[in-house]
Order: C-alpha cells, then sequence, then structure tokens
C-alpha cells in the first residue's frame, strides 16, 4: 500500500527511529504516525466501525436530498482575490449559495481522510479541539465520536453559513454526539478570538474554512499562541492554490516549528521535537 511504502522509505530518518507501530507512546511525533499507519492498516475495533456506519448513512443521505439550503451571504470573499480567481468569480459577482444538501455534502472530505482525524484524535486524546469550515458536519462527526471513543473532550465547530451549520448540528444531535461539540456561526475573523479564547489551551485544531494564504497564516498565529505545547494543527487544501502552498511553507519553517508531516493535500504542524520534517506525500 502507498502508505506504507511511503512510511517504510522514511524508516529511521525523519521518523527518528518511530518505525512501528506503539499503543502507548506519549510523544506526538510516534502518535501521528500511529494514526497514519492505523487507517493503512484499517485497524479499527467494532465499535469504531460502528461510528463510521453511522456517520456513513448520514453521508448517503444527505447526497441523496434534493432539498435545497437557504441561501446566505459571503462578504468575506471580497477579502480574497485569490479565493475568487480560483473559484472564477468576478470581482462584483454575488456568490452562488443557493444549493442543494447533496451539493453542499459532496465538499465534505473524503470517509479515508475522516478516518485519518479520527485515527489522529483517537491517538494523541485532545480535550480541546477547534475546527474551522463546518460545511454539513462530517468531519466534524468523525471527530466528535473519537472524542465519544475516548471518553472525554469536546469540539467546537465554526461555519459561516447559518443553513449549513444548522444542517451539521442536525447531524450531531442524530448521530448523538450532540454533548461532544458545539457549533458557532459567521465569520472567522468575527469568530475566532472567542472561539479560540473559551477552548484554550487548544489540543488540535483542524483548519479547512477560507483557503486564502494571508488569512490561513493569522489563523496559524491565533491558534498557536492559545495551543498547547504539544498541540497538533491539522491543514486541509495546502496545495488548493499559490497562496496555500505558500502559507504551508512559511508556517513549516518558524523556527518554533517542531515536525511537519506532508501528506499531499493535508499537513500536520506541532512543535513537537524540533528540526523534524516529515515528507509523506499521498492522496486521502
Amino acid at each position: 500500500m502507498l502508505i506504507k511504502r511511503v512510511l517504510n522509505s522514511l524508516r529511521g530518518d525523519p521518523f527518528g527511529g518511530v518505525s512501528s507501530f506503539d499503543p502507548q507512546s506519549t510523544t506526538r511525533l510516534a502518535q501521528m504516525r500511529n494514526a497514519i499507519l492505523a487507517v493503512e492498516a484499517d485497524s479499527f475495533t467494532t465499535q469504531e466501525r460502528a461510528w463510521f456506519a453511522r456517520i456513513e448513512e448520514l453521508r448517503e443521505e444527505m447526497n441523496a436530498s434534493e432539498e435545497m439550503l437557504e441561501a446566505w451571504d459571503r462578504p468575506w470573499l471580497d477579502e480574497s482575490p485569490e479565493i475568487r480567481e480560483k473559484l472564477s468569480i468576478g470581482a462584483s459577482t454575488r456568490y452562488e449559495t443557493a444549493i442543494s444538501k447533496a451539493k453542499a455534502c459532496k465538499a465534505s472530505k473524503s470517509g479515508r481522510a475522516c478516518r485519518l482525524l479520527f485515527a489522529l484524535v483517537r491517538h494523541t486524546h485532545p480535550e480541546s479541539v477547534v475546527e474551522m469550515g463546518t460545511n454539513v458536519g462530517i468531519s466534524g462527526l468523525y471527530i466528535a465520536a473519537a472524542l465519544e471513543c475516548n471518553g472525554s473532550g469536546r469540539l467546537v465547530t465554526m461555519e459561516g453559513a447559518p443553513s449549513k451549520a444548522a444542517l451539521a448540528r442536525d447531524n450531531f444531535a442524530r448521530a448523538g454526539l450532540a454533548d461532544r461539540m458545539t457549533v458557532v456561526v459567521g465569520d472567522f475573523n468575527d469568530t475566532l478570538d472567542g472561539v479560540i479564547a473559551a477552548a484554550r489551551p487548544v489540543d488540535m485544531a483542524f483548519i479547512d474554512g477560507f483557503h486564502d494564504g494571508p488569512a490561513t497564516l493569522r489563523y496559524h498565529a491565533m491558534i498557536k499562541a492559545n495551543a498547547a505545547q504539544d498541540a497538533v494543527l491539522v491543514y486541509d487544501d495546502i496545495r488548493w492554490s499559490k497562496g496555500m502552498q505558500a502559507a504551508w511553507q512559511t508556517l513549516a519553517a518558524e523556527p518554533d516549528t517542531g515536525t511537519v508531516i506532508d501528506l499531499g493535500p493535508v499537513g500536520f504542524w506541532t512543535r513537537d521535537q524540533p528540526g523534524k520534517v516529515v515528507r509523506a506525500r499521498y492522496r486521502l
């Protein structure tokens, strides 16, 4: 399998001798590797698979739905010429937001990518998790399910579209995970300060919202300043645009960066074990 071949090729080098699955490991480097290996080996318990099935049933239901979501405004797009250009949105064009549940859901992370988030939560045992970009709640459901399996921890997930946030809340309730999460609605510029102040120290963050390079660097600085020393920050779509690529390269090169794991479309960042750069690229 591709991930295993990549990891084997790195054995004893950037992973610093962390070459096998060790469920008792307390270092973030080993825990992140264990999460990747768990997905590669598909080594999940019956209880964990039951959560996956429950969440994927909700995904399938939304993918089959023709129900329209209530439209919402996206004034924050005016702040990013990069995103408007990437999405071919003219400077004076209102971004179309009258979409179906199915179209919104299809923008969710794949099952494999979500299982990686799940495994990361299971192996690092965060108490405080922040997600930027709820969408309809699929990735948040996997994170919250992992917290439930851990028996502790809470997720605060942030969404700019009220109709998508409402749908996500409903999905969390239907999955039986409402007690593990809070949905915050609004522009990240207005909500992030309050969220991270209430959630600190942040143990894990999944940044998958406003894919603008300079904005991503601002989010990184804000979250890092309120994060635990061994926090894991996960960045999605790090190659979505030139701006996102530049942002990823910048934060990976910061003086206090410890380990960065480059998984192609996704990157992990932590202060753990300074000087380690793991380039384990594959497609989720």
